[in-house]
């Protein structure tokens, strides 16, 4: 789904932001909790699932739809900005319950 893809996309960013792998999966199940995603009520078990996404769709062999959607949310989120560290995290996960709570979530 879009939504899995774009949280695979905002993980690997706040990765790249200084995050680790536990906190960024952590960060993105919180938004996608709030944002309304259908998810194991455990936070714990969500950021498992994230990394999960994550971990599938960056892989350089992954392919069908979501692996592209992926790669789309990647390439068109390259420019970073001149924003600090922090407030790109922030962009990032704002941008991301923006999406899901636009689309009907979809499991």
């Amino acid at each position: 789904s879009s939504s899995r893809s774009i949280a695979a996309c905002t993980m690997e960013r706040l990765m790249q932001l200084g995050a680790s792998k536990a906190k960024a999966s952590l960060d993105v199940a919180v938004a996608l909790q709030a944002a309304g995603f259908p998810f194991n009520p455990r936070t714990k078990d969500a950021a498992k699932t994230v990394a999960s996404w994550r971990d599938r769709l960056s892989r350089d062999n992954a392919g069908g739809a979501e692996a592209d959607m992926y790669r789309d949310f990647m390439d068109r989120s390259l420019k970073f900005g001149t924003e600090s560290p922090e407030a790109l995290r922030q962009d990032f996960l704002r941008r991301l319950e923006h999406v899901v709570r636009s689309a009907r979530p979809e499991v």
